[in-house]
C-alpha cells in the first residue's frame, strides 16, 4: 500500500481495541505494526486494556504497562470510572496529535467498581495542541501508508522518538499529570500513579488526616 487509506464521506475512522492483558500480550505483532504505522489525524486508536494485579479473575497476576512500553505506546491510568471517561477522550486526541496508538490501562478495582460520573460536554474543553521540535524544526504528526525502514526512512526514530516526545509534550500541555492535596511550593510529596492515589488518601484518612489537611 503506497499511500494512507482513504474513506470517501467521513472525516476519520476511531479505532479501539479492548481485551485484558493476556490478550494484548498475544496481540504483540499486530500492537507493534500499527504504532510503526501511526493512527489517522482524524481518527485515532485506543486499546483498552484490563489489568488484575490480584490475579481476581486470572490465572496469573498481570500488568499491561510494560507490554505497552515496550512497544513504544503511551500510557493513560484511569483511577476511577470518571478518569475512564475523561482519559478515554484525551487517549483519542492524543492519539490523533502524536500519531501513537493509546493504551488505558484500567484495573481491576476501576473495572468492577462503581461510581457517579459526570457526562457533561463542558468537562472536555478543545485541547492543546503544543509545538514539537525533532532535530531543531518544526514536527508534527503525518499519517503513513507504509510501513519498515526499507520504505520509511527513520521509521524507527520515528517511533521511539519523535511521536513519543509529541505525547509528553501534549501531557505536559493539557494538565494529565496532576499534584493533588498540596501547592507545588511543598518539599514533601508522593508521586504514585492514578488508581495508587485513591488508596494514599485513604490510608491518610484511616490515619485521621482528611483529605482537604493533606496540605498542613
Amino acid at each position: 500500500m503506497g499511500r494512507a487509506v482513504e474513506y470517501a464521506g467521513v472525516d476519520g475512522v476511531a479505532g479501539a481495541w479492548y481485551g485484558k492483558t493476556p490478550g494484548l500480550d498475544r496481540s504483540g505483532d499486530v500492537l507493534r505494526h500499527s504504532n510503526a504505522m501511526g493512527s489517522g489525524p482524524n481518527g485515532g486508536f485506543v486499546l483498552f486494556c484490563g489489568d488484575d494485579p490480584a490475579a481476581k479473575s486470572s490465572t496469573l497476576t498481570c500488568d499491561s504497562q510494560y507490554t505497552f512500553e515496550d512497544a513504544c505506546v503511551p500510557v493513560l491510568f484511569p483511577g476511577d470510572q470518571q478518569d475512564v471517561i475523561d482519559f478515554g477522550v484525551h487517549a483519542y486526541r492524543l492519539s490523533r496529535f502524536a500519531g501513537t496508538l493509546v493504551g488505558m490501562k484500567i484495573v481491576t478495582t476501576v473495572a468492577d467498581g462503581t461510581g457517579t460520573i459526570d457526562l457533561d460536554p463542558a468537562r472536555h474543553p478543545v485541547s492543546v495542541l503544543p509545538s514539537v521540535e525533532a532535530d531543531g524544526q518544526s514536527w508534527r504528526h503525518e499519517p503513513l501508508g507504509m510501513i519498515g525502514p526499507h520504505q520509511v526512512p527513520n521509521q524507527e526514530l520515528l517511533v521511539v522518538h519523535n511521536r513519543l516526545e509529541a505525547a509528553k509534550a501534549y501531557v505536559r500541555a493539557n494538565g494529565l499529570n496532576r499534584i493533588v492535596g498540596a501547592s507545588r511550593a511543598r518539599v514533601w510529596a508522593w508521586c504514585v500513579q492514578a488508581r495508587p492515589i485513591t488508596m494514599l488518601v485513604q490510608a491518610f484518612t484511616d490515619l485521621g488526616v482528611a483529605f482537604n489537611d493533606l496540605a498542613a
